[in-house]
């Protein structure tokens, strides 16, 4: 299953193009989500300077270690720039190194085509291609190093270089748990435990070099720990991250909801996973599982995909991006029994490449109805926009029709939806929809120019979303702290029931949160 050279040039436009289209527009919608949270505490981290602390509005943040802020905040410093766009690239660059990486791990086992599709059908899948890729969240970077800590594991097992194994994977297990907290420890020890258990070799677990690594990876969390002690009780901060990993597991629903969700479990993944879910279906075949078993790679990916994914099948508050690292194990999977089934299930795969072509041409069809609204017809490059999506069309359609690039054609179909959510989906929803999102960065702008200058202070338990903390700050350079009193000349941002009983003060300006009907007050106290 080698590469034409005509095939490779596909490729190559294929890639390029799928790396375009997710930074095109990619700092255009304002911070959404947690990234109000990775930004406003990265942003505290620097301007405090002690990059052990995470705080959030001048307050201790317990909710996640600091190491992803760390990589932020790297991006803020080589960029000097605090924007939309610079926020998301630690996880948008990491996007397309997990995807290279996927491609390298799997092409030796499986083939070289098939680790490629692999790959793209990773990365072009709905949940990520409509949301996460868009979004400067912490689970796509940690995602990838956990892949790259699952496949050490049977890299190194393999060939019997047991300090190695145990060494790096900790090493990654311990950077994982600096991330995002208890997580890891489930899918090294996991993960181990399966593996010692399918190649009998559970006495490996015991030995010195699994000793001698869990000390390492225990040693270097303790230290980090250690170090923020310094600062601030850790009673509160292992709580919180207790809570943190336990709040969406079985133990905090109702048993109709833990039923209900054995069920819709595959059916919701089989949706965010869409339409690169659809080429999952040649996965099903009753001798499947028994052939995985047979080959280490196959079986050790089926067996890591299995385990790990127990906590998430069980817990009815799981979110889909948990499940980053465990997606390219199922695609992986999925790739190699297309490969190996399209040929005598002609029918199903016709179908599905078939469905992938009409998909195109509606997403290629579709900018010719933006004629018909004023905001996209007001726009100077408007019809240079339906022109290059007609064109990329026609072009994708064309390589369909030939059979040894109908597959690449169908994934760029894809990638093209992509480019029409970027020129059309993400403006409409900026400039005319004017979600909160939008609204809370508007605002954030006009409080920096009733400010000026002079510090502005959250009081007491006002509530505030981070995003003001985020766009407030980078603008004025300072970071918004909560102030449990009233000082003379300050602005405060505050509530009706906390305004000042014994000091005079003006009122600036007013706006509506957008949370339980809460309008927030801009006073300067005298």
């Amino acid at each position: 299953m080698k590469f034409t050279k005509n095939e490779l040039y596909f490729i190559a436009a294929l890639i390029v193009f799928t790396v375009v289209v997710h930074f095109l527009n990619l700092g255009l919608f304002p911070l959404f989500g947690d990234e109000g949270i990775r930004g406003t505490v990265s942003f505290e981290m620097m301007k405090h300077e002690n990059y052990i602390v995470p705080s959030k509005f001048g307050w201790y943040y317990y909710r996640k270690p600091p190491l992803y802020n760390w990589i932020m905040i790297g991006f803020f410093y080589l960029t000097n720039s605090y924007s939309e766009f610079v926020l998301r690239l630690p996880s948008v660059i990491p996007l397309f190194l997990f995807g290279a990486t996927i491609w390298y791990v799997a092409k030796s086992k499986i083939g070289s085509k098939p680790a490629l599709l692999a790959a793209f059908l990773f990365i072009l899948s709905g949940r990520l291609l409509t949301r996460d890729s868009m979004l400067g969240h912490i689970d796509i970077f940690y995602s990838w190093v956990t892949f790259i800590e699952f496949y050490l594991i049977w890299y190194f097992w393999k060939r019997k270089a047991y300090w190695k194994l145990f060494l790096f994977s900790y090493l990654l297990a311990a950077a994982g748990v600096l991330m995002k907290g208890l997580p890891s420890f489930i899918f090294q020890g996991a993960t181990l435990f399966v593996w010692s258990i399918y190649l009998k070799d559970f006495k490996r677990l015991f030995s010195v070099q699994h000793i001698v690594s869990f000390l390492l990876f225990a040693g270097i969390i303790v230290g980090y720990f250690y170090a923020y002690a310094q600062y601030n009780s850790l009673e509160t901060y292992f709580n919180e991250l207790y809570f943190q990993s336990s709040q969406r597991t079985v133990v905090e629903h109702a048993w109709w909801e833990n039923v209900l969700q054995l069920i819709t479990f595959p059916i919701e993944n089989f949706g965010h996973l869409f339409p690169s879910s659809l080429l999952l279906l040649f996965l099903f075949k009753k001798d499947t599982v028994r052939n995985w078993l047979k080959d280490d790679f196959m079986a050790f990916t089926f067996l890591v995909l299995a385990i790990n994914s127990i906590p998430y099948w069980l817990s009815p508050g799981y979110y889909p991006r948990y499940l980053f690292m465990l997606y390219p194990l199922l695609f992986i999977l999925g790739a190699d029994a297309y490969f190996k089934r399209k040929d005598k299930w002609a029918k199903l795969n016709n179908w599905i490449l078939g469905f992938f072509l009409v998909f195109g041409v509606a997403v290629a069809l579709a900018p010719l109805y933006t004629f018909s609204v004023d905001y996209f017809t007001e726009k100077p490059f408007h019809i240079w926009g339906v022109l290059l999506m007609l064109v990329i069309g026609v072009g994708c359609a064309f390589f369909w029709f030939k059979p040894k690039y109908k597959l690449w054609a169908s994934l760029a179909f894809v990638a093209l939806f992509r480019l029409g959510f970027d020129l059309y989906i993400l403006p409409y929803r900026v400039d005319v929809e004017q979600s909160q999102y939008v609204f809370r960065k508007e605002t954030s702008k006009k409080l920096v120019e009733l400010t000026q200058d002079a510090p502005l202070y959250l009081y007491k338990n006002t509530p505030m979303f981070e995003e003001f903390g985020y766009y407030i700050g980078t603008e004025k350079d300072q970071i918004i702290q909560i102030k449990g009193n009233y000082k003379s000349g300050n602005y405060y941002l505050t509530t009706d029931s906390m305004l000042p009983e014994n000091q005079s003060y003006d009122r600036i300006y007013s706006f509506e949160l957008g949370y339980e009907d809460f309008v927030i007050r801009l006073i300067k106290v005298h």
